[in-house]
């Protein structure tokens, strides 16, 4: 939802975003595409990535939902951990929930991810000034967020701790 927000607000074919999971679903959620729907956002043809390497290398900025997400990325990533930002606040995943759950997600995304852009990329003439980027070509590349899915195997990770007294 946060990659196609991204992409119809921040400069189309200056900016490239993209998206990555730490534990991608296998298939985008119908309860997104219908509430990014709603909003005139088409994330139909959206196939959720399993973040890896390549995802980091190729990322300028990355945006994660949550702080403990963008913890796992500065851990599993150090060469990146300047690179990952979060949006102020954790945004959790719908996932399984009903449409409702989504809608919420979508409308907390939309203010965030404006406050993020906002402080962090757009200045206020509605240029995109340097974030740690290279500019040299005036090309900005976004990771759009940690996939959402990611918070299952966080959840997952935290019954495991649970279990295992941490």
């Amino acid at each position: 939802m946060a990659e196609g927000m991204l992409r119809r607000s921040l400069a189309p074919g200056l900016i490239e975003v993209r998206s990555a999971g730490v534990a991608a679903a296998e298939q985008i959620s119908g309860n997104a595409v219908l509430a990014m729907t709603e909003i005139g956002i088409d994330i139909s043809a959206h196939r959720p990535t399993q973040l890896n390497e390549e995802v980091v290398a190729w990322a300028d900025v990355i945006i994660a939902m949550e702080e403990r997400l963008a913890s796992y990325v500065r851990e599993q990533y150090p060469d990146v951990a300047d690179e990952v930002h979060t949006l102020g606040r954790d945004i959790e995943d719908p996932v399984g929930g009903p449409l409702a759950s989504y809608r919420a997600c979508r409308d907390l995304l939309q203010t965030s991810l404006a406050e993020f852009t906002k402080q962090h990329l757009v200045d206020g003439a509605g240029a995109l000034p340097p974030l740690g980027l290279d500019d040299a070509l005036g090309q900005y590349q976004l990771d759009g967020s940690i996939d959402q899915a990611a918070d299952r195997e966080a959840s997952q990770n935290r019954a495991a701790d649970d279990v295992i007294g941490s």
